[in-house]
Formats: structure tokens, C-alpha cells, sequence
């Protein structure tokens, strides 16, 4: 594994309509390299950034995190982007500007020959285990008593390190389902 570059690299930015307006010289050369990656791949200026989903899955979530990024919140996680014989793990800092448009920038983190599946990636890979989402406050969870924000729960699952993502399904975590119950029964 090689240690690179520390530094922050603004991949492209997205007005308040979701459509590209700025594409850095550099995310060509990245795409070129057989990777298969949600952050990095099929962007094109003036094109809707969800133009360039091509799992519901992925679409979904980056919905989910433009709007904790809209709402001030700065989303970072980590990343993987390749294929069996190469790959990259990549940190993503997604950010509001000023201006409102949202900006994606990512820092190469490592290198690796070949692309050791992660614990995740096994799980999914195995039993088709589902995330679930609160349908109330949209957190994500991580055990049965643990819902964190989507910010949290990619990291905590490390979810983009795979090259497979769950399915998602929909639920209610605990403090909603006390609250929904609590105004149900005029308490």
C-alpha cells in the first residue's frame, strides 16, 4: 500500500438544481483507470448530478447526505474506487459554499494492488443483508439500538469501501416509533 497525496482535490461543484457546473481537468484521468466509483465516474458539466447514478442504492444515499450538506452539516467518509487488480481508497469532503453550491472534493488516501473485500462487502456479498433507514428521521442503523446520521453511519459501516453496496429498506428507529407512539395515544 502506498501512501499519496494529502491534499484536497475539488472534483466538481453542483448548483442548487443538482446540475454540474464546474469538473476538474483531473476526474478524466481518474475514470480512465477501469474504476467503477459512484464520487468519481460518468460526470459531465451541465448534466444532473443524478444522471450519473447507476444504483438506487448510491442515489439515495448522496440524497440523503446533499441534504445534511444543505442544512450546513460538512459530510466526510471514505471511499473505494476499482476493481479486483487495482484499486484507490480516496477520503470525500462534500461541503456548502457561500455561493450554495455544493462541492466534492476528495484526497487519494492509498493505493492497493488487487481489492480485499471488507467486512461489509462480505456480509452483503453473503446473506443480501438490507440497510435500514428511519422513514421519520432518515438515520441510518447500525445495531438495534444504534441509528446514527448518514454522515455517521458511512463511516461506522464504512460503507463506500465496498465495491457492494445493501439494499436499502425502510423502517423506524426506536426514538421515533416513542415519539409517533406518544402522539398516537394522546400522551
Amino acid at each position: 500500500m502506498n501512501q499519496v497525496d494529502t491534499n484536497f482535490l475539488t472534483l466538481y461543484r453542483i448548483n442548487a438544481n443538482d446540475m454540474i457546473v464546474y469538473l476538474n481537468d483531473y476526474l478524466p484521468e481518474l475514470t480512465a483507470v477501469k474504476f467503477k466509483c459512484h464520487l468519481i465516474g460518468g460526470k459531465r458539466v451541465h448534466q444532473s448530478l443524478w444522471d450519473s447514478f447507476d444504483d438506487i442504492t448510491t442515489e439515495f444515499i448522496y440524497r440523503m447526505i446533499l441534504v445534511r450538506v444543505r442544512s450546513g452539516v460538512n459530510v466526510r467518509f471514505n471511499f473505494s474506487c476499482g476493481d479486483v487488480d487495482y484499486s484507490r481508497l480516496f477520503e470525500a469532503h462534500i461541503c456548502l459554499q457561500n455561493s450554495g453550491e455544493v462541492v466534492f472534493e476528495v484526497k487519494n488516501l492509498s493505493e492497493n494492488s488487487g481489492s480485499p473485500p471488507n467486512e461489509l462487502e462480505k456480509i452483503s456479498a453473503k446473506t443480501n443483508e438490507k440497510l435500514l433507514v428511519c422513514s421519520w428521521c432518515e438515520r441510518l442503523r447500525i445495531t438495534d439500538d444504534d441509528w446514527q446520521s448518514v454522515d455517521e453511519g458511512i463511516n461506522t459501516l464504512r460503507l463506500f469501501e465496498s465495491q457492494n453496496l445493501p439494499k436499502i429498506s425502510h423502517g423506524i428507529c426506536s426514538k421515533c416509533y416513542r415519539t409517533i407512539f406518544s402522539k398516537i395515544s394522546g400522551g
